[in-house]
């Protein structure tokens, strides 16, 4: 899976999510400090992900997500590429 692609996906997620401008999300961006999210909207932002990408999330490699690229990290390492989720270059 192509980092590009999978970042600018997250980027748009994130944005929608937690309403914050697109460009504003960057590698680095912490979820937790950088954006306030507590367990509940963690949560609720891995269902949307998992729409987008598949099972790709399990308690173990979501424990360790802190930012942004620990997100795009654990997409791109776990998702499978047989799964029928894909994802759109929009």
């Amino acid at each position: 899976m192509d980092r590009e692609i999978v970042f600018k996906k997250v980027a748009e997620i994130t944005s929608n999510r937690f309403k914050v401008p697109v460009d504003k999300v960057t590698d680095d961006l912490n979820f937790t400090n950088d954006l306030g999210a507590d367990f509940i909207d963690m949560a609720g932002f891995i269902v949307e992900l998992e729409d987008e990408f598949g099972d790709v999330f399990t308690s173990e490699n979501t424990e360790n997500i802190s930012d942004v690229s620990d997100l795009v990290d654990v997409i791109i390492r776990d998702t499978d590429p047989k799964s029928k989720k894909h994802i759109s270059k929009k």
